[in-house]
């Protein structure tokens, strides 16, 4: 059976970027959050299962995302 790895996630608004931490791993950084899922199983040796725990704000960022909610604006780019 596949070791579990619970990697706690929150969400940077300013940045709009999803931040997942886990105390025998390097802080990981992802647009999206199977993009963070996938650079997190990247680090662990074998076939781990990476179970991700969205804090209030990353929750609420995912909720928005999928419910078609407003984009955000990025610096640089016209809207």
């Amino acid at each position: 059976m596949p070791d579990e790895v619970i990697i706690a996630v929150s969400y940077d608004h300013e940045r709009g970027h999803y931040i997942g931490k886990h105390p025998d791993l390097p802080p990981v950084v992802a647009l999206s959050l199977s993009g963070l899922r996938q650079r997190a199983a990247s680090t662990l040796p074998g076939n781990a299962v990476v179970v991700l725990s969205l804090d209030e704000g990353a929750r609420r960022e995912r909720d928005t995302r999928r419910s078609g909610g407003p984009r955000r604006s990025f610096a640089g780019t016209s809207s």
